[in-house]
């Protein structure tokens, strides 16, 4: 869910959908190899709980290993979702907003034959 609200962010900013493609799995990728404890001997430091995969790892994992449920770490995903879909849309909003001054805006009806 993370990744799709950073994907409607990146929407209002990238012009082309391999723009798109190559960030996201770029942003992946890094956000999988900073909680990898055998990659990154930082990985449980505090700036890792920011990241956007953060919370469904940690209920991946503690689904997999333990019998507890982490239900703060459940809504981490849909967090980062609705965060980066207000992001984009704010965005959106004020690159395609019409910036003509308000007499410019009124417009007449096409004349038809």
């Amino acid at each position: 869910m993370g990744y799709g609200g950073i994907g409607i962010l990146l929407g209002a900013f990238l012009r082309n959908e391999l723009e798109g493609l190559f960030v996201i799995i770029m942003t992946s990728l890094l956000d999988t190899m900073l909680q990898n404890p055998f990659s990154n001997p930082g990985a449980t430091k505090d700036g890792v709980q920011a990241l956007p995969e953060y919370g469904p790892t940690q209920v991946s994992m503690a689904a997999g290993f333990t019998g507890a449920t982490p239900y703060g770490h459940l809504l981490l995903g849909p967090v980062w979702f609705a965060a980066m879909w207000l992001l984009g849309t704010a965005a959106f909003r004020l690159r395609t907003r019409d910036h003509r001054p308000p007499a410019a805006r009124t417009v007449s009806a096409p004349v038809r034959p």
